[in-house]
């Protein structure tokens, strides 16, 4: 990643902690650590036959908006430019 990329990353990722109310990195240190939360988003990945997804920033993005208890409304994931089947996967939390 260029430093532009780290920092709108690091950028997007602080929104998600806002969003989540998250005050330490110990909250989303317990959110990632989680086998249940990372079980239950592939299981949502595969009912939604998305490809495999390396783990990184898109992964730990995916986990955030995933288990955010509808946090993130449809029109917040399009203006980040998130699009269907995986639009529809963050918003299926079946």
């Amino acid at each position: 990643m260029s430093k532009l990329e780290d920092a709108e990353y690091l950028k997007e990722l602080l929104e998600a902690c806002s969003i989540l109310s998250f005050q330490k990195i110990s909250d989303l240190d317990a959110l990632l650590s989680s086998k249940s939360n990372l079980s239950s988003l592939l299981r949502s990945r595969k009912r939604h036959k998305i490809a495999p997804i390396r783990v990184g920033s898109t992964m730990l993005s995916l986990m955030l908006i995933y288990h955010s208890d509808a946090k993130f409304s449809r029109s917040v994931l399009l203006r980040k430019g998130w699009k269907d089947p995986v639009l529809s996967m963050l918003l299926d939390r079946k």
